[in-house]
């Protein structure tokens, strides 16, 4: 997956790994180097918000390693969303893997 930001570093859309492009907007709500981060992504259909999902990735030292821990939670959605965020986990594992050598 690849994420394309806007003039403010603010995420607003991602590739996944066929290359579609889904429209989206986000907000950093904090960064806390090298241990947090946590955003908001909301992701759109017809030019209206169809769901957003709150990210917080915490960072750890453990043996030598970076330990990456994720925890995504829905904070709004509509009907039409129930398809995509059933793939929501899949999703991310899916991009934390190709991230791991």
């Amino acid at each position: 997956m690849t994420w394309m930001y806007g003039p403010a570093g603010d995420p607003h859309s991602h590739a996944g790994p066929d290359g579609t492009v889904y429209p989206m907007t986000g907000v950093y709500q904090e960064v806390v180097e090298p241990e947090r981060l946590v955003f908001t992504s909301a992701r759109w259909m017809r030019w209206q918000p169809m769901f957003e999902v709150l990210t917080t990735v915490t960072f750890a030292e453990q043996g030598g390693k970076t330990k990456q821990i994720l925890r995504a939670r829905v904070i709004k959605s509509t009907a039409e969303a129930a398809p995509y965020l059933k793939g929501l986990e899949a999703g991310w594992t899916q991009s934390w893997s190709a991230c791991d050598p």
